[in-house]
């Protein structure tokens, strides 16, 4: 936004445009209002850095009341004509002309040293960007193919205009090669107007009788005070070398919004070149015909502050323009105007073309680094002018014109269905109805050639109108369909073959328990329980080739069974320490961050951020105490070395972790006895400590400043390890329900340490294994698990609770005088009570110690699995009437296997339950 004025300023101002001449003091000699001006602006310059823009200009704006009393006291000064508009000012002089004084355009122009361009007109044809060293954008906007009504110009000529091609910063060969560029899209005319070829009437030509309009040139408006050039400026203006052509009318001093002021004026000669100044309204007065529906690029400072140059413009047909707030750099504009053309000439309207150039150099103009950068700004019939208040304000475009076709191609399409097929000026692009695929392209007709220069995107070289067949071929239908664990699912992708489809993650929660299961990826082929992957995983994310018309993919599970029963996971966090610190290890800080091991970064490299690795990142996952799914890439092996030392090597590789002589870094090298490659490992305050056994103080840490592991002088944060738990890997694509599955009757039977215990194949031995496992129950004393004792209510009520998890009762009070707090079966007798799956033998007895019947058992668990509805009504047993309580539990465990009964018509419900049956009628229900 254009900085509020103070108030100070504002009655100065007030008072200058009242009086500008009062105070003018005579001298012996009179000189011409400009050669005084001149004489003013050396003497300012004096002790400033002449190169510098900001000191320059500051330094015109304090002479500006010395300049106006030496216009107004010059022979040539026609008295009372002069207006200012605070630190601008207009006069007129005797043989005349109207003048116009602006610092900062002063300031501007006499930066621009004159070196000479060469023969422009020589670089008309086929000019490479890389002859102008500035590369061309490489990448094309994605061009729209919707169905709106196209604006576009009624010629096809293009037109560059620079008045001071001379100037270097103004870079005209490449302004001139954008318009070629756009030239040969519209197979139009290229019309250049340099230097002095650039009168007010040629400038009026250029806009009347071309489509696209290129301008580069200097601008300023009527008003300047400091940053501000808006708030009280009645017009913007284009400079350009000469007065040929003015008319008396066009510097006729006229009154408006803002006091007094001149469609045309002179600004002086600075380096030798002239600059005249013409606004909106004088150039459409020397339009002899109205634009051809237009566009027109202002690369020049100022141009968009007021509605000078574009509203009279807009009136005489042109459609649309872009321009800058402020003082655009030269630089800036050579970029947003490549960008620009380089989006219009692929098939882009100005609107997305303007997006796009904003995406490529930014907004505002990223070489400004004064308080108020220029931004393009865009008028169109579709865009009204943002207003004064708001051109430094991220604009949007809408403008739908663009570049208008070049010769007509017509098109034909095989078959017609086959898809469809747009020319955008020297393209066809080519789209595949659902099904088909581009085949293929012949020119029937006309002088022209087509190269296909994107997958579907045809560009032609025309000498006039043509014909071209489209030819496209049906493709395949192809499925894809996945297969996934219990409760987990991935819904059939369908399409073509040769089609590239991203492979999902499988939705839903997996059922499976019996181990820590873990999705990998997606295999071709099943993987059976207890395997090894023979080839690599497909990632879920990753792209996967339809190569035939049925496919199936299967969801591949890791999870790892550990030596002990009561380890549930890969690695463990280590907590004490441990006797011997051989083994493999995982070293993090605080769980998140892990020193890589992928013998990818090595030597300092490990030392670097590239060297640490996130626990997300890498695979892996956390569960409780446990990490899991760890792959080699963060392995360290930890071995012994020399006097009481250890040695941390990179798993499977000869790369060792050692620390250099000079500092914090860490490094790999390949020889365990080199100096820095030998550590100490302690324990100190809960945590272990990794300390270099070569070189003094040097403790392995987590540095979070310079997101790395290093090594420090002090311990100030200590690792986090990971030790590997014995046991192994496995991989399958059937993972299983139900808790870990008991043993084959070996001498790693869990129930082989009871001398009791049942043979394998007994129909107890996989209950009494998974029992032992899932620490439901203990044997009765370290060598007998007595399966032929019967249990009490006490007992049966244990075991349930156990089973479903052990949870925390909710009950206050306790409703049973016999169930003291000090006993093992407290909590799940009160757990068993509020759950409902037992209400006592009296309103303040549950008889802990009474034994249990078949027929309680087959009850509490029928309760315990939420009173289920039998779905049949056939009751197989003769000693079970419909009438007891029990009856529905019992025909709901024969049905769902849970019991057979003692024969195939008698359940015995009110024999006692042994442990052993006990512990089968659990297992049969929880596993399956």
């Amino acid at each position: 936004m254009k900085r509020l004025i103070l108030l100070a300023s504002a009655i100065l101002l007030c008072f200058s445009l009242a009086a500008p001449c009062a105070a003018v003091q005579t001298g012996s000699v009179r000189q011409s209002s400009w050669a005084a001006i001149e004489e003013i602006e050396k003497s300012a310059e004096a002790g400033i850095d002449a190169q510098d823009l900001g000191q320059r200009t500051s330094a015109y704006e304090n002479a500006v009341d010395q300049m106006i009393q030496a216009v107004c006291a010059s022979p040539d000064y026609v008295p009372g004509s002069l207006d200012r508009h605070g630190d601008f000012f207009f006069w007129e002089t005797k043989d005349g002309r109207a003048n116009g004084y602006a610092p900062s355009l002063r300031a501007r122009i006499a930066l621009a040293a004159s070196v000479s361009s060469g023969d422009l007109y020589g670089m008309i044809g086929d000019l490479p960007y890389s002859q102008t060293g500035f590369p061309a954008p490489q990448n094309a906007i994605s061009v729209p193919t919707s169905d709106f009504e196209l604006i576009t110009a009624e010629n096809r000529d293009v037109a560059v205009v620079i008045p001071y091609s001379e100037s270097w910063y103004f870079h005209p060969e490449l302004c001139i090669a954008d318009g070629a560029a756009a030239a040969r899209s519209t197979s139009g005319t290229l019309n250049i107007y340099l230097q002095q070829d650039v009168t007010v009437d040629t400038l009026a030509e250029a806009i009347a009788e071309n489509g696209f309009v290129l301008i580069n040139s200097h601008g300023v408006t009527d008003y300047e005070l400091g940053s501000d050039y808006a708030s009280h400026a009645n017009s913007s203006y284009i400079c350009i070398p000469t007065d040929e052509g003015f008319t008396a009318a066009d510097q006729q001093r006229v009154s408006g919004v803002h006091g007094y002021y001149h469609h045309a004026f002179y600004a002086g000669n600075v380096n030798g070149e002239e600059h005249y100044c013409v606004d909106g309204t004088c150039i459409s007065s020397h339009m002899q015909s109205d634009a051809p529906n237009s566009f027109v690029w202002l690369g020049f400072c100022l141009g968009m502050v007021t509605e000078g140059l574009f509203d009279p413009l807009q009136a005489r047909n042109v459609e649309a323009m872009i321009g800058f707030s402020e003082a655009v750099t030269t630089d800036a504009d050579r970029e947003y105007r490549a960008a620009f053309c380089h989006a219009l000439t692929k098939g882009a309207a100005v609107g997305e073309a303007a997006a796009y150039m904003k995406e490529k150099v930014g907004c505002p103009d990223p070489y400004q680094t004064a308080h108020a950068p220029a931004w393009p700004v865009g008028v169109s019939s579709q865009d009204p002018y943002p207003g004064r208040d708001h051109v430094n304000e991220e604009q949007e475009l809408l403008s739908e014109w663009e570049l208008y076709p070049s010769y007509p191609i017509e098109i034909t399409l095989e078959p017609a269905e086959g898809g469809t097929a747009v020319q955008r000026r020297t393209s066809v692009l080519i789209t595949p109805a659902e099904g088909y695929t581009f085949s293929g392209w012949e020119i029937t007709s006309g002088d022209c050639t087509a190269e296909l220069i994107e997958d579907e995107v045809l560009d032609f070289a025309l000498t006039g109108p043509c014909a071209v067949t489209i030819r496209f071929d049906a493709r395949t239908p192809a499925e894809l369909c996945f297969s996934a664990g219990p409760g987990q699912s991935a819904g059939t992708i369908t399409g073509y073959v040769d089609d590239a489809v991203t492979l999902p993650q499988p939705s839903g929660e997996l059922t499976a328990d019996r181990y820590l299961y873990h999705f990998v990826g997606w295999s071709p082929t099943p993987v059976a329980e207890c395997g090894q992957l023979e080839s690599p995983l497909l990632a879920a994310g990753s792209k996967f080739l339809l190569s035939s018309t049925e496919t199936e993919l299967h969801a591949v599970y890791g999870y790892f069974v550990p030596e002990n029963p009561e380890d549930q996971g890969q690695f463990r966090l280590v907590t004490q320490e441990p006797a011997d610190w051989a083994g493999d290890y995982v070293l993090t800080y605080n769980s998140e961050k892990v020193l890589r091991a992928d013998r990818q970064h090595v030597g300092q490299t490990i030392s670097n951020p590239q060297g640490v690795i996130s626990i997300a990142d890498s695979g892996c996952f956390i569960d409780g105490e446990y990490l899991n799914e760890v792959s080699d890439q963060i392995v360290y092996e930890c071995a012994p070395g020399r006097n009481g030392t250890w040695s941390l090597r990179m798993k499977d590789s000869e790369n060792y972790l050692a620390v250099t002589s000079s500092a914090v870094l860490l490094t790999t090298v390949t020889d365990a006895a080199a100096n820095g490659a030998l550590w100490r490992l302690s324990w100190s305050e809960g945590a272990p400590v990794v300390k270099n056994a070569s070189i003094a103080n040097r403790y392995l840490q987590y540095s979070i400043s310079s997101a790395s592991f290093c090594t420090l002088q002090t311990q100030r944060s200590h690792l986090t390890l990971y030790v590997r738990v014995p046991g192994d890997h496995f991989y399958t694509t059937s993972p299983q329900v139900g808790p870990v599955l008991p043993c084959d009757g070996g001498e790693n039977c869990p129930g082989n340490i009871f001398l009791d215990m049942p043979d394998k194949g007994h129909w107890s031995h996989d209950a009494i294994d998974w029992a032992i496992v899932n620490k439901v129950t203990a044997g009765t004393s370290d060598t007998t698990f007595s399966p032929k004792k019967t249990c009490t209510r006490a007992q049966i009520v244990t075991f349930l609770w156990r089973a479903a998890g052990s949870p925390e009762p909710e009950m206050a009070e306790n409703p049973f005088a016999d169930v003291a707090a000090d006993k093992f079966y407290y909590k799940p007798v009160l757990w068993a009570s509020e759950t409902g799956i037992t209400s006592g033998t009296g309103k303040t007895t549950f008889s802990p110690n009474d034994d249990c019947t078949r027929a309680q058992v087959v009850t509490f668990l029928w309760r315990f699995a939420g009173c289920p509805e039998p779905t049949t009504a056939a009751n197989p047993f003769e000693d079970v009437s419909d009438g007891k309580y029990y009856a529905k539990a019992v025909v709901w465990a024969a049905e769902n296997g849970i019991t057979t009964g003692t024969s195939e018509t008698a359940f015995r419900p009110n024999q006692t339950c042994t442990r052993a049956q006990i512990v089968t009628f659990l297992w049969r229900y929880i596993v399956g």
